[in-house]
């Protein structure tokens, strides 16, 4: 029931399987509406745990994956 904790697991289950999400299935997967996904989304960035891109293959899209930082700090948690 908490977005930010949802979209941190949908980033780091796709992560584990070496694939980028884009940001609308990680609004899909969190389960909160849009509007609340993108805001934590741009929180998790601004706090550098995530980062997002162009999609190369489609620059309509904007794919996210975790920083370093992020990554880390996300294994520690699961730990």
């Amino acid at each position: 029931a908490n977005p930010a904790w949802d979209i941190l697991l949908d980033i780091y289950v796709n992560h584990s399987r070496g694939r980028r999400e884009c940001v609308s299935s990680i609004c899909a997967a969190s389960s909160a509406p849009a509007t609340t996904a993108l805001r934590w989304i741009s929180v998790l960035e601004a706090q550098n745990l995530v980062t997002r891109s162009a999609d190369p293959s489609d620059k309509r899209r904007a794919l996210v994956d975790f920083t370093p930082e992020g990554l880390r700090k996300m294994e520690e948690a699961l730990d």
